[in-house]
């Protein structure tokens, strides 16, 4: 099943990749529209992504740990390769009780999968598939757009790896913006 975003005008990641930015863009911050708004809608989300079974129930605690991790994974790309120490602490003890074992496959593919369920397994999963992307070395041209009232996370496809915007609309949105200043001080 495709990765559900609020924004579908962006191109998706590669491979897993785009279920992390899937769950990066389960918000946006231009409409204020949010696809994890409660502990139902993330035990939804979650499952039409196959990281919880459509049983596991979710509380107050499992959603604010989930959007906490959320926020901090944009924030943390965002500021890649130079992220603060604090942040990466906080990440590091909100991602304390994942515990992620080594996946053989017939083909000779090796996985780290999570070995527990419910938030910490769909959490474990994601911060997999990161792991991944940095070892798969596509994880530079994962990006947070700049456009500060966006910040979508996208894939960048350019050739150079110089994509600043997660598309052309808020790429041409913030020119746009740049030329009526240079108007208005001239």
């Amino acid at each position: 099943m495709p990765a559900k975003i609020v924004d579908k005008d962006i191109r998706p990641a590669p491979g897993d990749l785009r279920i992390v930015q899937a769950f990066l863009n389960t918000v946006n911050h231009e409409s204020r529209v949010d696809l994890l708004s409660s502990p139902r809608a993330l035990a939804d989300w979650l499952s039409a992504q196959g990281l919880a079974g459509p049983e596991v129930e979710f509380d107050a605690a499992d959603l604010e740990r989930t959007l906490t991790v959320r926020e901090g994974w944009r924030v943390w790309l965002r500021s890649s390769p130079m992220a603060s120490p604090e942040l990466c602490e906080r990440l590091d003890r909100l991602l304390t009780p994942i515990e992620l074992r080594p996946k053989h496959h017939p083909d000779g593919a090796l996985q780290l999968v999570p070995t527990g369920g419910g938030v910490a397994g769909a959490l474990g999963r994601l911060s997999a598939i990161l792991m991944a992307a940095q070892h798969e070395k596509t994880w530079p041209r994962f990006k947070i757009c700049s456009n500060p009232d966006c910040r979508s996370a996208f894939y960048d496809y350019s050739n150079n790896r110089s994509n600043k915007w997660c598309t052309r609309r808020c790429g041409n949105r913030i020119s746009a913006r740049l030329s009526r200043r240079r108007k208005r001080r001239s």
